[in-house]
């Protein structure tokens, strides 16, 4: 019997062999369509002399009047932000051009350091009429809104900390007008999802599944932005951007009662080369309820006081270079809720300043290092009491293989 199984495990094996050989001697089967694959593999390392959240990067500090997290050093070590994407290319219909993107990373906070798993980015279709200037897309992306991010290390890119605007799935129109030879005048807009807060961030969890689709209506976007040389004879852009929508929670079981909330932003973007080398950008916001814009140092609505929260905040980031083969970036954010919307112990304000040197081995291969200098304040832990902090030294080493 043991023999007989042996011979079958060898004939089966041998059966797989020949069935790989003929496949891969066979002419390798093409895409219809034009695919490029691109990425990035990226190991970060950093070290935080307090306890930050998300400890991979940095979105705020822990509070430091409580003894959790006090001054407590801490190390991290992932390759999550390593990066695979997918660009399709046609066909083409007359003067239509037809593309789509799949994109993913690896930063999915829920499961294991070591079991890192596929999270989307962006997934969706483009039309575009290049006679026209003129192009529509569906699917997942990123918002009209702000559409502006500093060069960090820290894969968080500021955001809870000055910078908002992030991806979620979308119908989104462009169209730019030529009005000089030197000058374009670029209109976006955007219905996209209404993405609010979950049942189990909510008061009434046993009512509410999302405030977002509990509203069932879209998060309308839209974007206005001028280009138009000024410093140098590369354009500078400035952008006036907007986004409303309404969140909607539930107060009883029945579902009879609820309270609307309102989101509102309203953004200004630039972006100015100063001289050949050196580039400015910035950003201003202001609005409410921004938690899904990564806004409000990530709280929308207070469950306590049942309103929506204000805030505003800002950044402001220089890039120098690149110089042969290295590139500098220095900068600031912070984003500010009103105190008066805020209730005790939460996150009342949260700033940070950065600045990173990235050195590029080949074609390839970067290797960067970034300090960043961080400060959470707090609301006191009863009303009326005297607000706290946290703050964190953070250094971060990072190699990039870019394909």
């Amino acid at each position: 019997m043991k023999t007989f199984k042996l011979v079958l495990a060898v004939l089966i094996v041998m059966t797989a062999v020949a069935m790989c050989t003929q496949v891969f001697a066979e002419e390798a089967v093409a895409s219809k369509y034009g695919v490029k694959l691109y990425g990035k593999i990226k190991a970060d390392l950093s070290f935080d002399d307090s306890t930050v959240t998300n400890g991979n990067y940095g979105q705020w500090v822990a509070n430091e009047s409580a003894t959790v997290g006090k001054d407590v050093d801490a190390m991290n070590l992932t390759a999550s932000e390593t990066r695979l994407g997918l660009d399709f290319k046609g066909p083409d219909y007359e003067d239509m051009e037809t593309s789509g993107k799949i994109e993913v990373d690896f930063f999915d906070t829920t499961v294991a350091q070591n079991k890192a798993e596929m999270y989307m980015r962006h997934a969706y279709v483009k039309l575009a009429w290049p006679d026209m200037d003129l192009s529509v897309l569906a699917g997942q992306t990123w918002d009209v809104i702000a559409p502006l991010n500093p060069t960090t290390l820290n894969y968080s890119v500021m955001w809870w900390q000055g910078n908002v605007q992030y991806r979620r799935p979308m119908i989104a129109v462009k169209k730019g007008i030529d009005l000089e030879s030197d000058m374009k005048l670029t209109l976006e807009g955007a219905i996209a999802r209404n993405i609010g807060d979950a049942a189990s961030t909510t008061t009434f969890t046993n009512t509410n599944v999302d405030t977002g689709v509990d509203n069932a209506s879209p998060i309308l976007e839209g974007r206005i932005a001028l280009s138009l040389p000024l410093l140098t004879e590369k354009a500078s852009t400035i952008g006036l951007s907007a986004a409303v929508g309404t969140e909607t929670m539930y107060t009883n079981a029945a579902k009879t009662l609820s309270n609307d909330y309102d989101v509102n932003l309203i953004a200004i973007d630039v972006s100015l080369p100063l001289v050949e080398g050196i580039a400015l950008k910035a950003e201003y916001w202001t609005g409410e309820n921004l938690d899904a814009f990564l806004g409000g140092v990530g709280q929308g609505i207070n469950t306590t006081l049942l309103k929506s929260i204000e805030a505003d905040g800002g950044w402001v980031a220089v890039a120098f270079g690149p110089y042969e083969d290295w590139s500098f970036n220095v900068g600031y954010g912070v984003d500010d809720p009103d105190d008066a919307d805020l209730a005790t112990s939460a996150r009342a304000e949260n700033e940070v300043m950065f600045a990173n040197v990235i050195y590029s081995m080949n074609e390839a291969v970067k290797v960067g290092l970034e300090v960043s200098s961080m400060e959470t304040k707090y609301m006191g832990a009863t009303a009326g009491a005297a607000s706290t902090k946290g703050d964190a030294t953070r250094i971060q080493a990072s190699m990039i293989y870019t394909f």
